[in-house]
């Protein structure tokens, strides 16, 4: 396999929440694992790319998007196909930075609980009648992780991509902007990158390990591909 690694950097407060939520404390809790660390399903991230994919399919001119349409099925696969190796690109479940991750799984010191809440906060909203007054039964709480964290995904193809599956698949990671719940009350802005190289522990207060963005050289080839 071909090995790349996604970034999902949080630009604002972000609630990838799992559908549920804790009695009597908050309505929507996020996604996380047995310490608390915070992940986002790689299913989940492959439904926002297919989503941003099919926006730009459909923008694009009648004479080209037929040709786009069979990239977009080379790396995607069929929607709603649940066979994994039918798509030419697999992405893993995100996670915090690896070294971050084996640190806090090595340390029995700390509870779920106590690593979940140094890496979110609660919000709370309510509904308001048209007098301006809260609407009785309306609070609502969801669990928001922090703007500035970031979340990690292997990525992988089954064989090397062609110049213009990597060119579609930057142009949908460079769309892709807002996620999770309350998109349109501020909340899941995003910036998503990808680089060509294994998930791995790296020391990012080095320069030479900094996350380097391979997504706008691929976008270029895009680019020229739509605009001849």
């Amino acid at each position: 396999m071909i090995n790349y690694t996604l970034e999902i950097e949080l630009q604002s407060d972000t609630a990838f929440g799992t559908g549920g939520g804790v009695s009597a404390l908050i309505n929507s809790e996020i996604q996380h694992d047995e310490k608390g660390l915070p992940t986002l399903s790689g299913r989940a991230i492959k439904g926002l790319l297919v989503n941003e994919c099919s926006e730009i399919l459909y923008a694009l001119p009648d004479a080209i998007r037929a040709h786009w349409e069979q990239v977009a099925l080379n790396l995607f696969g069929q929607r709603g196909e649940m066979l994994e190796d039918v798509a030419g690109v697999f992405i893993a479940d995100a996670t915090m930075a690896p070294d971050l991750v084996a640190a806090i799984h090595a340390d029995n010191s700390l509870s779920r609980q106590s690593v979940l809440d140094s890496l979110t906060t609660i919000r709370r909203q309510t509904a308001m009648s048209v007098m301006g007054a809260p609407q009785d039964d309306s609070l609502r709480s969801v669990r928001v992780l922090l703007k500035g964290l970031s979340l990690y995904a292997p990525l992988s193809f089954n064989a090397e991509p062609g110049s213009d599956e990597k060119a579609l698949l930057a142009a949908c990671i460079m769309s892709l902007r807002r996620a999770g719940l309350n998109r349109t009350r501020g909340k899941g802005r995003i910036k998503v990158k990808i680089t060509a190289c294994p998930l791995a522990p790296l020391d990012f207060s080095k320069s030479s390990n900094k996350f380097e963005d391979d997504a706008p050289i691929w976008f270029d080839q895009f680019k020229r591909e739509v605009t001849k």
